[in-house]
C-alpha cells in the first residue's frame, strides 16, 4: 500500500482493523529474506490456532541457562 497510509483501514470479512504495518520482518531468523508483515488487535486473530513470543538477550546463552530461560517464560506465559 505505497500511495495509501493502511492504518485505521479495516481488512478482511472478519473486519480486522490495521493498527500498525512493519517495512520487513525477519520472521524466521537473521539470515533470512524479509518479508512485509501488519499488527493487528490480538483478538481479531481468533482464526490463528497459536501465537508466538519471541524473547531477544544481549549475549550467547549456554545450554543451562537457555533451558532456565525457557522455564521461565513458559512460566509467565501460562498465568
Amino acid at each position: 500500500m505505497p500511495s495509501i497510509d493502511p492504518v485505521g483501514r479495516v481488512i478482511h470479512e472478519r473486519q480486522i482493523k490495521i493498527v500498525g504495518v512493519l517495512q520487513s520482518v525477519k520472521q524466521v531468523g537473521p539470515t533470512e529474506p524479509t518479508e512485509p508483515d501488519l499488527y493487528a488487535p490480538f483478538a481479531a486473530l481468533s482464526f490463528f490456532t497459536q501465537a508466538q513470543l519471541i524473547v531477544r538477550q544481549q549475549k550467547e546463552l549456554t545450554p543451562v541457562a537457555s533451558a532456565t530461560l525457557l522455564r521461565q517464560v513458559r512460566h509467565l506465559a501460562a498465568r
